[in-house]
């Protein structure tokens, strides 16, 4: 990646041209180029030890969402067991501090994969509330009752989920803790590429008066980008907490 100086108002501005998307050890792809109203992280301040400055630059690839899966997914996989500790705790104490958590009965719950943050501890420390998992079906999605006591297998794409007993309707939950590689500051989510979750949740784009459930993003910090072009057929986060901030969309 080279860089280059120019002026715009006055005001001195690094201009990147990614020549490459291999990513240094530690370093993000995309950075958000404004906070968000809600954020709560301190520019500078990163658990994983990752730099947080504004790039100006938006990809533009006809492929470059499955070039950001790649490039994210490489570095989510490379973070050391202790970096991925501290920086789950932090962001399950940011979960459990929001008001929509708090105030949520019936909440549905990814089982981690691919370094994706655990968030189990959840069901053993949350009183009060009840937890449902996704169970991968041909074309979407399928929540089940889920605790610590539940029976798991390996699905047909190599992820964890228990065994589907009893369905409920995704329109019941209250909140539902979303997986991702990555999302903007509209809100937009880059997923494994499946498109699962925008099927399961399409109603949500489609009747515009319907708020529940609420989809909120979990990720790190570096997953959090400029800009992802968005595509008709996804469906937008309400908001993103990672390991330093929470993020509101909607």
């Amino acid at each position: 990646m080279t860089s280059g100086l120019c002026s715009v108002g006055g005001v001195a501005q690094i201009q990147f041209r990614p020549e490459s998307l291999q990513l240094p050890r530690r370093t993000p792809l995309f950075i958000l180029v404004r906070k968000q109203p809600f954020a709560t992280a301190h520019v500078g301040s990163t658990i994983l030890g990752k730099p947080n400055f504004p790039v100006h630059n938006k990809p533009s690839a006809k492929n470059s969402r499955r070039q950001l899966r790649a490039a994210i997914r490489a570095e989510r996989k490379s973070l050391s067991r202790a970096e991925r500790l501290l920086a789950d705790k932090s962001l399950i104490r940011r979960v459990k501090n929001l008001a929509v958590f708090r105030g949520a009965k019936r909440i549905g719950l990814y089982l981690a994969f691919d370094g994706e943050p655990a968030l189990t501890t959840l069901i053993t420390t949350s009183c009060h509330r009840k937890f449902f998992a996704p169970v991968l079906l041909n074309r979407g999605l399928a929540f089940t009752p889920f605790d610590e006591n539940s029976r798991t297998k390996i699905n047909r794409l190599g992820i964890l989920e228990p065994t589907l007993t009893t369905c409920v309707e995704p329109t019941s939950l209250d909140l539902v803790l979303t997986p991702l590689v990555a999302f903007d500051n509209e809100g937009v989510r880059l997923g494994l590429g499946g498109g699962h979750y925008d099927r399961c949740f399409s109603f949500l784009r489609a009747v515009s008066w319907r708020s529940r459930p609420i989809l909120l993003g979990v990720g790190y910090e570096f997953q959090r980008i400029s800009y992802i072009e968005p595509k008709s057929w996804d469906v937008r986060l309400w908001g993103a907490t990672t390991e330093l901030a929470t993020y509101r969309f909607h």
